[in-house]
């Protein structure tokens, strides 16, 4: 196992942009395998992004940054956050209301759409890295160091805010309903409550080191992207682990192992158990074969992905780096070769 520090200083890396630097493209132009860049009004970091539909969706980011579109991504606009505090993440319920989070403890709530942005109280000056809500009403947000944890019952009108026991991060919450769900803590175990989020226990220690990313199709099924670094012949390799949950998380099994580390930082997304996207720091990857085998999409050095949102196995954006917006409408999949 690598150490806590180790790890920290890797993941703040990550934040920072700062990881992994190479000024060589590592695939071809997204456009060559059904991925499109759509014109962004801005060239600041993009750190997240939500669509309730094939349509209406936000962007968030660096600087404040917060971008609408109402026709799938043909045309983005600026909306006034008035901050110019970074966006780490972002929750729309319906096309009115949404909430961003960010730095300092940002939280930002709109029931317009985005016409108008208003501060909420969190009562943190913590990162916030991760917002969810389960309706108008019921809502956690995750945040950065001493593991600050928020909830709420009415809308963000007024946050609780919670230290869930020795641990510095929480990442990918998932809210079931109104009294469970399950987050992942220092990038290695997964926790669950059973009480709206007031406590919380260990479901399970998965046999890898760093939990990227977790999503559940339903209660009972989910997946997780792990990297572990593995160590043979005094020759140490990163694998690439993806593993799956049919009881909520109280049992994982390993579905997928690669080595190479091209999951680094991934986030994953699925709206049906066979079509799968792992979207990390350096690759858009894809399986059609619920998470057994998977093909390299997208990847570009210049321009890391953050982010990604899918309404569908077909229909999908990703963000990043530089302003990056990346649409697909046929899963990515490359079209087919018109010989002439």
């Amino acid at each position: 196992m690598i150490s806590y520090l180790t790890r920290l200083i890797f993941i703040t890396c990550l934040l920072l942009g700062l990881a992994c630097s190479d000024d060589n493209p590592l695939g071809p132009s997204p456009e060559a395998i059904g991925w499109v860049k759509q014109n962004s009004p801005v060239e600041n970091g993009l750190s997240s992004v939500d669509f309730i539909d094939s349509l209406t969706g936000w962007v968030v980011g660096g600087n404040g940054v917060i971008l609408c579109t109402k026709n799938g991504g043909a045309n983005w606009y600026e909306q006034q956050s008035g901050t110019n505090i970074t966006l780490w993440d972002v929750d729309f319920i319906d096309n009115l209301k949404g909430w961003a989070v960010g730095y300092n403890g940002t939280i930002l709530y709109t029931n317009d759409g985005g016409k108008k942005w208003v501060t909420q109280n969190s009562r943190t000056s913590s990162r916030l890295l991760d917002v969810t809500f389960l309706d108008s009403q019921i809502g956690w947000i995750a945040g950065w160091y001493n593991s600050v944890f928020l909830r709420t019952t009415d809308g963000g009108q007024h946050w609780i805010k919670d230290t869930i026991g020795n641990i510095e991060r929480l990442s990918n919450l998932t809210i079931v309903d109104e009294r469970n769900g399950l987050a992942v803590f220092d990038l290695g175990k997964v926790i669950s409550s059973n009480d709206g989020g007031s406590s919380w226990t260990v479901l399970s220690e998965t046999p890898t080191e760093l939990i990227w990313g977790m999503s559940f199709l339903n209660e009972e099924y989910g997946l997780i992207v792990s990297t572990s670094y593995e160590t043979f012949d005094g020759r140490t390799n990163t694998y690439d682990k993806v593993f799956e949950t049919s009881n909520a998380g109280q049992n994982w099994s390993l579905i997928y192992r690669s080595i190479g580390g091209t999951m680094v930082s991934g986030k994953v997304f699925f709206n049906d158990r066979t079509s799968i996207f792992v979207v990390g720091d350096l690759y858009i990857q894809r399986s059609s074969d619920g998470g057994l085998s998977w093909t390299k999409q997208y990847g570009n050095s210049h321009s890391r992905l953050r982010d990604a949102a899918f309404v569908s196995s077909d229909v999908g954006w990703a963000v990043g780096n530089n302003g990056l917006i990346l649409h697909t409408t046929n899963g990515g999949v490359a079209p087919p070769v018109v010989s002439e």
